[in-house]
């Protein structure tokens, strides 16, 4: 009669986590040298399948967390990357160039949909685009200057650019 083998539980425990998506009861037995029937015997006694549940759970928790951790760092990243790009779209601006301020124009318009994309704000209330606001500005600042005009008629202006905006008509 063959004498019964002992099995270190412990280390034929962290072999079977260890085996991964080839785990069974079979390949710790032939690493062993012993039957199956063995092996199932230890691992109903020292719970083996609670255990790994809990060990899966515990590696699946700590990768939620990484890949969180992941998420936030690309986040800040991009964002960082956009004011960059923001920064240089303003210093485009600046430069007063037509060409220059059209790029610097649409590379603005563009940093702060994806700024507001990352922030999870909406951007599809984007019907006005940087270049006809600046516009828009700048033709406030004009009049605003000049004492001469009519006010009824930058009331009625500012209507008219107003309807534009709710309706989506914009030239």
């Amino acid at each position: 009669m063959p004498s019964a083998r002992k099995i270190p539980v412990a280390e034929a425990f962290t072999l079977y986590v260890g085996l991964g998506h080839v785990r069974s009861y079979a390949v710790v037995a032939k690493h062993y040298g012993v039957g199956t029937r063995a092996i199932l015997f230890i691992a109903k006694r020292y719970k083996w399948a609670e255990r790994l549940r809990e060990i899966e759970k515990l590696a699946e928790e700590r990768q939620r967390e990484h890949n969180v951790s992941l998420c936030i760092e690309a986040r800040e990243r991009h964002l960082k990357a956009l004011k960059v790009l923001q920064g240089k779209a303003l210093t485009g601006l600046r430069d007063n160039s037509a060409r220059s301020v059209a790029e610097s124009a649409k590379a603005l318009e563009t940093s702060i949909r994806l700024e507001r994309l990352i922030l999870g704000e909406t951007t599809s209330n984007t019907n006005v685009s940087v270049e006809e606001r600046q516009q828009r500005e700048v033709d406030q600042l004009v009049v605003d200057d000049g004492d001469d005009s009519d006010p009824e008629d930058e009331d009625l202006e500012r209507f008219e650019l107003d309807a534009e905006d709710a309706h989506g008509d914009v030239a």
